[in-house]
């Protein structure tokens, strides 16, 4: 099943793009790249390229996702793949950075999580940092809603986004959609791991060099949705500029 219609998709959340795209392109400025290098940039579950369409001016993205239908809208704003993030068919040391948006980590298991983690490796090149949007160590509450309207075809719509705890780092998504005389429910699994466990998924590899909480949970510690920032192991920390 896919996740979800993807021009609806795209209206959802097209009234986030530049706010997006913008918090990310801050984040990759920081880290000294040169005016007229070609920076190579991974969307890591690009679903339609909204944020690609918007970062492609100044980068050049490759969207990669398993949605086909996704990909038939973004394949005209980016260059896609479409893969499973646990097995990337690039070659090592190619990708200059890459970033991840609404909490797409979230939807693997500890050991896709893993093998994820591990080809991210292997095909970012030496100075390249990680730009992840992910929920840890759960959110507020066993339970967490929250909706906004949209237009689509001219239709008054609503979103309705809940999530709710079923065991220890396990978490039922649901959204519904309703506009005018149709609605549409999804529910997906979502994984929520603790934040040790995620250090024990990426300390191997990379650098944690900032963490940020994000909508849900805000607090000092590292919970609920964070902005998380890696850097391949090895590569100097003043390098990126805080």
């Amino acid at each position: 099943m896919n996740y979800i219609d993807a021009s609806i998709y795209d209206k959802i959340f097209e009234d986030f793009s530049e706010e997006d795209s913008s918090y990310i392109e801050e984040i990759l400025k920081r880290n000294k790249i040169r005016e007229n290098d070609i920076i190579k940039i991974l969307d890591i579950g690009c679903g339609t390229g909204r944020i690609g369409k918007i970062l492609s001016k100044r980068f050049y993205i490759i969207g990669l996702d398993i949605d086909r239908d996704m990909l038939n809208i973004a394949k005209s704003r980016i260059d896609v793949i479409c893969c499973d993030i646990s097995l990337i068919p690039i070659r090592s040391r190619s990708i200059d950075h890459a970033y991840s948006w609404l909490a797409t980590l979230n939807y693997l298991t500890y050991t896709k999580l893993r093998d994820h983690v591990k080809e991210m490796n292997r095909i970012f090149k030496d100075s390249s940092i990680y730009i992840i949007d992910m929920v840890l160590n759960g959110f507020n509450d066993d339970y967490y809603e929250e909706y906004w309207k949209f237009k689509y075809c001219e239709k008054e719509c609503l979103f309705k986004y809940y999530v709710r705890k079923i065991e220890r780092n396990i978490w039922l998504e649901t959204f519904i959609i309703n506009c005018d005389s149709f609605s549409i429910k999804r529910s997906f699994i979502i994984y929520v791991p603790s934040y040790s466990r995620f250090r024990d998924i990426v300390d191997k590899y990379f650098n944690v060099i900032m963490y940020r909480p994000f909508t849900f949970n805000v607090t000092s510690r590292p919970a609920g949705r964070c902005v998380i920032i890696l850097m391949r192991k090895g590569v100097r920390r003043n390098s990126f500029i805080n």
